[in-house]
């Protein structure tokens, strides 16, 4: 509990300290170094204090994680990298970076991975109808919203069977890997909208909004 005081008051003091350092680097250009240098020891000091002055690269997954402990982890320099994956993607799918990141979402795609957000609903007469970009990513409308999908090299090439088990045993395991993909595409199974952000070759930042209905 000790510790935790401690940040929480780093951190009150850090959003202090980052405008009073605003205010410095306009009134004395040519002390910014030494601003730079105060700042950083600040942040040094406050990742201590939490044990993670030693942490790289930090990540969050497997669940949303709130706006305001993105903020917070930030105001004491710890840029926390939201991300997405499964284990039928050989992990990490989509990711933000330290310098190329939006809170709220999962990111975009690595290079050489396909990703959209499809309307999977009439696989048989439509097969995958590609949905647009949301206008507010956080905010989308019904029809902004699909199913989030990808393909490449790192994809799964279906769900094994241990014929052990027997007939019946492989048999689910073949139609599970059926259901699955579609047109190469492995189906996620996970609701999402898509936001062009003007990246590098546009790539997309994309949001989960839930589960996909069957």
């Amino acid at each position: 509990m000790r510790r935790f005081e401690k940040v929480c008051k780093i951190s009150t003091v850090g959003r202090r300290f980052e405008k009073y350092l605003e205010v410095i680097s306009y009134a004395f250009d040519d002390d910014i170094f030494i601003i730079s240098q105060k700042k950083n020891e600040f942040y040094t000091q406050a990742r201590q204090a939490l044990g993670l002055d030693q942490a790289q690269f930090c990540i969050s997954a497997a669940a949303p994680i709130m706006r305001s402990t993105l903020e917070y982890f930030a105001s004491i320099g710890i840029t926390i990298n939201e991300i997405y994956g499964m284990s039928e993607s050989s992990g990490p799918t989509t990711t933000n970076t330290p310098t190329t990141g939006r809170w709220g979402t999962i990111g975009f795609a690595p290079l050489g991975l396909e990703i959209g957000v499809f309307d999977t609903m009439d696989l048989k007469n439509k097969g995958l109808v590609k949905v647009g970009p949301a206008k507010d990513v956080y905010h989308p409308t019904e029809k902004e919203q699909g199913e989030l999908c990808f393909r490449g090299r790192n994809i799964m090439m279906g769900y094994m069977a241990n014929p052990d088990l027997g007939e019946e045993h492989v048999k689910e395991m073949e139609k599970k890997t059926k259901e699955t993909f579609f047109d190469g595409w492995l189906m996620s199974g996970d609701k999402a909208a898509v936001d062009k952000f003007g990246m590098r070759n546009s790539d997309s930042f994309f949001k989960p909004t839930g589960a996909n209905q069957e």
